[in-house]
């Protein structure tokens, strides 16, 4: 994270969540509910581009993505 200028926007959340932020806050958690929230995207944008090296790296070490073949027979077996 960087200490840039931020960016203020509008969400919209469930009351369940927010409660569950505003405890997190409450208790200690997090500075404010924007700051819980901006470091649930960044974790969240953290472990997507994580898993997008992971599937690449397992396509890499088996051949590439799957064939048309191999995957009607993935669909025909989960079917």
């Amino acid at each position: 994270m960087t200490a840039s200028a931020k960016e203020k926007i509008a969400v919209t959340l469930d009351p369940e969540v927010l409660r569950g932020v505003r405890s997190a806050v409450a208790a200690g958690s997090a500075r404010s509910v924007s700051s819980f929230v901006e470091q649930a995207l960044w974790n969240h944008l953290a472990a997507t581009a994580e898993f997008d090296a992971l599937v690449d790296d397992m396509l890499d070490r088996t051949g590439g993505p799957p064939t048309e073949e191999e995957r009607a027979t993935a669909l025909r077996l989960l079917g």
